[in-house]
């Protein structure tokens, strides 16, 4: 038995359809987040210049990702994008680093980055509740994710010809809750002169 449900475009009712296992059959007329877009919850932001992703430490450079304590909402990763401009020294594995923020500890935000909406109207956004960093003073990261693609780097600076881009697609698969931020690190050599955006959506506890 198929169920029906009013679309909210055009408040007619539309069949749901399924396939021979089970699943929801959908057609991606329009893009996967368009929806979280059009209702102003998909935000992103991006190093205006080259910064250097450092050792996993409470002293971080590249990019931090923080949703402070109180803030009602869950912060929902979707995308992540790293451009390689150079070559590190040693083999420098990319990581994606998590911390609890206890009350007792502040997050320093050295350097902050500007948060666009991705519903785009120009300029900065003021409706995100995290908090973007190049530059962070943090409570001591854990590893918690592999970052695809940043384990080849090895070879020395000098020698690096070319660039190279890094692409994790997260898709909601980590969530930083109140209270917690996230970070893009190596386990061993630092990473340098590289290029870094991040897209997420903000979710209603």
């Amino acid at each position: 038995m198929l169920n029906e449900a009013r679309s909210v475009r055009t408040g007619g009712l539309v069949s749901a359809s399924a396939g021979d296992n089970g699943e929801l059959l959908t057609a991606d007329s329009l893009a996967r987040y368009y929806s979280l877009v059009k209702r102003g919850n998909v935000f992103y932001a991006a190093t205006p210049a080259a910064v250097t992703i450092t050792v996993a430490a409470t002293t971080a450079t590249g990019f931090i990702l923080h949703n402070p304590a109180g803030s009602g909402k869950n912060v929902v990763l979707l995308d992540l994008l790293i451009h390689a401009g150079s070559q590190p020294a040693a083999v420098a594995p990319l990581v994606l680093t998590g911390s609890a923020v206890p009350a007792s500890t502040v997050v320093t935000h050295t350097t902050p980055l500007s948060i666009y909406s991705a519903l785009y109207v120009g300029g900065a956004s003021s409706s995100s509740v995290a908090k973007a960093d190049s530059a962070s003073t943090i409570p001591t990261p854990a590893v918690q994710r592999v970052i695809p693609g940043g384990a080849h780097f090895v070879g020395t600076a000098a020698g690096f010809a070319g660039s190279s881009i890094i692409h994790d697609q997260l898709d909601g698969i980590f969530v930083l809750a109140p209270g917690t931020l996230c970070a893009v690190q190596t386990l061993t050599t630092a990473m340098l002169t590289s290029l870094i955006s991040c897209t997420w959506a903000e979710e209603t506890i």
